[in-house]
């Protein structure tokens, strides 16, 4: 459900074949299609994705999708339709922001050798806002009443129609990496050293009634250290911004994943108590840090009561800073393998240096979350 759209039906499934007889071999292709249809605003989105993997010495891949298709501002997806669902039923919270657009994309990936892989796409969106046509609820209260459908902590008013046109181009670079190696291909077993991932891209103007004109960036560094007997430690930090923001529409802002709901969905790229659009920007500089230390029972283990639960003590931080008068921290402290499947966490925040807010978040201990992207690098 979604105050948009009304009841929504959103069926998709994938024929996959694989294409070499040989163990091991990398050619296989898919095809996805898939449709969304709001029985509310009547719209009917149809949309497809093709993807072929191949590659004889390193992994290689291609894709290519399009159609029409209702998309987040945030691509990364930081919010569920399920999600979405149940805060509007139960609560009157409509926190799914999102737009309709007709679409075309395609991207490359392969594997380069010496740790390096490199990714190429392009994407053309022609965009339209999708406004709120229902106050429909399961518990009406006068108190509350839905948000516009749209990051109305970035803008007064719900989005134009526009056209975007952007090209992307990354690369991942893990130094030290081994490989094993096969009379014709190689596979990857990683590397002690932590990763570096970067990434830009460039909006052009003109190019199908394209608005976009803009160019921007990051660099990331993340790496899992196994500390042994003394638990694991996670990280995850980086920089960007805009080197050219001439004309920049909302879903190409930079975005941040806060946490809407009580659960956590990826703890090394999400904010535990961060407003979703609250921090989205088209700053020349940001930067962006994720920091978590898993005792894995190095002190809890010495506890008559928690060794007997094997709760691991755990601790984090998080934190965003874009200029002397606007950044964001939080630190938190809880307990991981509850049940074996449980984290809980007390979590205070503090904004422009002044602590803010406080609240418990709950995840899962040993399955990631992750949504992942609108299959955009």
């Amino acid at each position: 459900f979604h105050p948009a759209e009304g009841l929504v039906l959103n069926p998709s499934f994938t024929l996959f074949k694989r294409l070499d007889t040989v163990p091991m071999g990398r050619r296989s292709f898919s095809i996805t299609p898939a449709f969304r249809y709001g029985f509310l605003n009547r719209h009917f989105n149809p949309w497809l994705t093709i993807r072929y993997n191949y590659g004889k010495k390193y992994n290689q891949s291609f894709s290519l999708a399009g159609g029409q298709k209702v998309f987040q501002f945030n691509p990364d997806l930081p919010v569920s339709d399920r999600d979405n669902t149940l805060t509007s039923l139960i609560y009157e919270r409509n926190i799914r922001k999102t737009y309709e657009a007709a679409f075309i994309r395609g991207s490359y990936r392969t594997g380069l050798g010496s740790g390096f892989s490199l990714v190429a796409g392009f994407q053309y969106q022609d965009r339209k806002p999708l406004d709120n046509i229902t106050d429909y609820t399961w518990r009406k209260d006068d108190k509350r009443s839905y948000t516009p459908n749209y990051p109305n902590e970035l803008v007064n008013s719900n989005i134009q129609a526009h056209q975007s046109f952007t090209v992307l181009f990354g690369l991942n670079w893990q130094p030290g990496t081994k490989y094993i190696e096969f009379p014709d291909r190689k596979f990857s077993v990683g590397s002690r050293y932590p990763t570096f991932s970067f990434q830009y891209v460039q909006g052009i103007k003109q190019i199908l009634g394209s608005d976009a004109d803009f160019s921007k960036w990051h660099l990331y560094m993340s790496d899992n250290l196994n500390m042994k007997m003394k638990g694991q430690i996670r990280y995850r930090v980086g920089a960007g911004g805009f080197i050219n923001n001439k004309a920049v529409e909302l879903p190409d802002y930079n975005h941040f994943n806060g946490t809407i709901t009580r659960f956590i969905p990826e703890y090394m790229k999400s904010f535990m108590l961060l407003p979703q659009y609250q921090y989205s920007n088209k700053e020349k500089f940001y930067s962006e840090a994720h920091f978590e230390y898993n005792l894995k029972g190095f002190l809890t283990n010495k506890l008559p009561l928690i060794r007997n639960l094997n709760l691991y003590l755990v601790t984090g931080a998080n934190g965003i800073y874009l200029n002397p008068q606007k950044y964001y921290y939080e630190v938190s402290a809880g307990f991981d393998n509850i049940f074996k499947q449980l984290r809980v966490d007390f979590v205070q925040s503090c904004q422009n240096g002044k602590p803010w807010q406080q609240g418990i978040r709950i995840g899962l201990s040993k399955l990631n979350l992750s949504r992942g992207q609108e299959d955009w690098p």
